[in-house]
């Protein structure tokens, strides 16, 4: 049982580290006040449990699994990135696992790129819905 645990927090060490060494956490990090990085520290907590506790199957059925991984991370969202955003959308347009992927994009908090077919933006605006609808269903229960 005790091995068990043990691999599940390698697991999530892991990740925690993978995800800290992303440049836009790093630079978040190195930049923000004590209280804005622990605040971001427990986000990259938080990102990585879930992602340790995330149902990877989809990702066998994705189509972006042959397409160059760089069409759904542009740089910018203006001008040669504005159609590089449309070609990914148009990839996604076209797969099976788009709910899915949209929902992992979600439940990880995937900050970048395109997932679902939806830009960082449009997650954000998904999360800000859900979170509205969670507050609101506790002020009426």
């Amino acid at each position: 049982m005790q091995n068990t645990s043990t691999n599940k927090n390698k697991k999530i060490i892991a990740k925690t580290l993978e995800i800290a060494l992303c440049p836009a956490y790093r630079d978040n990090v190195l930049l923000a006040s004590s209280t804005k990085s622990q605040v971001i520290n427990l986000s990259i907590l938080a990102t990585s449990l879930a992602l340790g506790s995330a149902d990877y199957s989809w990702r066998n059925e994705a189509l972006c699994r042959d397409t160059d991984p760089e069409l759904f991370f542009p740089i910018g969202t203006t001008g040669q990135a504005l159609l590089q955003i449309s070609e990914a959308k148009n990839v996604c347009c076209e797969c099976t696992v788009k709910r899915e992927c949209l929902e992992f994009a979600i439940e990880t908090n995937q900050d970048c790129g395109i997932w679902g077919g939806l830009s960082e933006d449009e997650r954000r605006d998904v999360r800000r819905k859900m979170a509205a609808e969670r507050r609101a269903a506790r002020a009426t229960a």
